[in-house]
């Protein structure tokens, strides 16, 4: 039975990859799907990261689409980016830009080998300053300009590049020390309160379905008593998880200097996230584990047998074991009632593990 649950989360998962769009091969260096630049602008574009190739080795590739079809941008990028094996295969150097039009915007995936130098924050700054300005008069063509030259003097001046790091302020050291230890302070409160509360319903939850199959709840009352019960557990798992996830954004933004929602994205995770996976973790969840579980306590403990009632509920049972109160759900009295085009050009094989930034205008 497991064997096949896990099979069906796999089948589930892959069919969700096999639903994204079909990302393009890439037969020009600047690749104009959106047709945004002129004859003249495209082949001076072209002549230019070519000869920087051809110099260098590196590959500093442009692409532009009318729409990312709803898919994260990050996540595109990503697939691009390694679909077509951008820069050297030995030595990871490729860029790529991806510009969507219609959904206004844009994105730098960097490879490996160039991510020590076209850092996150520097990849950010180029998108921030020089790229979205000009793209917010519809100057498609200086905005790239201005942004692949100066993704190539980074790369080719280290003076330059450390000139331009430092043209930002950063908080010191000392300032994120503090500021991580009063958020995350803050945050424990939190998730100390979620997580007990959290336990409290799971407990009930698992104890509910102990007291049906022993026949000490009827069942009759189960369904009022596992609804009211789902609903402090996804209460109280919001007030659990938020603050991780929280910490988490800021930490990464913050003291790491990383977008964490395109962290997210081109980690290959997000085609996981779909509506019928999460119905079947949902099942896994607040079914299968209690259930088992609670056939383990009757087969372990005391050993209770095994007996169903449709209106027997016994009092005692259900004021030991259904602790509402702990898991700030509802009253419960009376154990009844309950409220609640042709180019030489193709990449060398390089591949890119999601370094870069994003923007949009």
């Amino acid at each position: 039975m497991w064997a096949r649950i896990f099979l069906l989360f796999l089948f589930l998962g892959q069919l969700s990859f096999g639903q994204q769009e079909h990302y393009p091969t890439l037969n020009q260096i600047v690749t104009d799907e959106a047709q945004v630049f002129t004859a003249a602008e495209l082949t001076s574009l072209r002549e230019k990261l070519t000869t920087y190739e051809a110099r260098t080795s590196h590959q500093v590739v442009v692409l532009t689409i009318q729409t990312l079809q709803a898919e994260p941008i990050a996540q595109y990028a990503n697939a691009v980016f390694n679909k077509n094996g951008l820069g050297q295969e030995e030595l990871d150097n490729g860029v790529l830009i991806v510009l969507s039009k219609s959904d206004r915007e844009v994105r730098i995936e960097v490879g490996y080998g160039l991510e020590g130098i076209l850092t996150d924050a520097l990849c950010r700054r180029i998108i921030e300053q020089q790229m979205i300005p000009n793209f917010k008069e519809q100057d498609y063509y200086l905005g790239i300009e201005e942004g692949t030259n100066t993704i190539i003097r980074l790369i080719d001046d280290p003076e330059f590049a450390q000139e331009f790091a430092k043209e930002e302020p950063m908080m010191p050291l000392w300032g994120k020390v503090l500021l991580m230890l009063f958020v995350g302070g803050f945050l424990s409160f939190f998730l100390f309160f979620g997580s007990k509360a959290l336990m409290g319903s799971y407990k009930n939850l698992i104890n509910i379905y102990r007291g049906v199959l022993s026949g000490k709840i009827g069942v009759l009352l189960f369904p009022l008593l596992a609804i009211g019960n789902l609903l402090s557990v996804a209460v109280s798992l919001i007030f659990t998880l938020m603050p991780l996830v929280f910490f988490w954004v800021f930490l990464s933004a913050f003291a790491l200097e990383i977008d964490p929602f395109e962290t997210i994205a081109s980690s290959g995770l997000l085609p996981w996230f779909t509506k019928a996976n999460g119905i079947w973790a949902s099942i896994v969840l607040i079914v299968v584990v209690p259930l088992l579980i609670a056939l383990y306590r009757m087969r372990t403990g005391t050993l209770e047998p095994f007996e169903v009632s449709w209106t027997k509920n016994d009092k005692r049972f259900m004021k030991k074991h259904l602790n509402f109160s702990s898991s700030g759900t509802s009253s419960f009295s009376g154990g009844s009632s309950f409220s609640s085009s042709s180019s030489s050009f193709s990449g060398g094989g390089g591949s890119s593990g999601g370094g870069g930034a994003s923007g949009s205008w």
